[in-house]
């Protein structure tokens, strides 16, 4: 790989439906180790204190066959906001802590991150990619997934950051997936990240 930095770690943000996942397994693709946080916290949700915490909180309902059902996890914290708040607070700093600690064992990573510009840990990452869509376009892609209009409009709520730092590299992605493989490849480019 004809990369110039030999240690660089990106990080892929935004809204649900804006394409961060293609844009981070792209970067992923150009030689960087891919950590997913929501599959990093679906993992954690298993731990055994983590998940004695959240059932007490939470209540038992959201388990199912000794394990907890994420859809009606989901459910209970975007019906009861200050839920929400206490599970990021239970899950959140594992997630940081994992991936500071892969940050500092592997030399080129790209995160994709949701809710990266709440966690403050922006100065790990050498780049940050603010992937930005139309938001008819967002609603017609999460309905694609099977995410009905309520679901759509809950977690986008929880997702508007009105003001982002300086340092966010904004991305629109309106177009096609080969047109945002573009836009990165050419920033990338540009910086000396590849």
């Amino acid at each position: 790989m004809a990369g110039n930095k030999e240690t660089c770690h990106i990080a892929v943000t935004g809204k649900a439906g804006t394409g961060k996942s293609l844009a981070a397994n792209y970067v992923s693709g150009l030689g960087f180790l891919l950590l997913d946080a929501d599959k990093i916290g679906h993992a954690i949700l298993e731990y055994p204190d983590v998940k004695n915490e959240i059932v007490r909180l939470m209540g038992s309902d959201i388990m199912q066959g000794g394990m907890i059902e994420r859809c009606k996890l989901g459910e209970t914290v975007f019906k009861y906001p200050e839920k929400l708040t206490l599970l990021n607070n239970i899950v959140w700093p594992k997630i940081t802590g994992i991936i500071k600690n892969k940050l500092k064992e592997h030399k080129r990573t790209v995160t994709d991150a949701a809710v990266l510009p709440l966690w403050g840990i922006d100065e790990l990452f050498d780049v940050i990619l603010y992937l930005r869509s139309d938001t008819a376009q967002i609603f017609e892609r999460l309905k694609k997934r099977g995410w009905n209009t309520d679901k759509i409009a809950s977690v986008l709520k929880n997702q508007d950051w009105t003001k982002l730092p300086s340092s966010y590299i904004i991305i629109n992605n309106d177009g096609t997936a080969d047109e945002l493989k573009t836009r990165i490849f050419e920033m990338l480019s540009s910086r000396g990240v590849i």
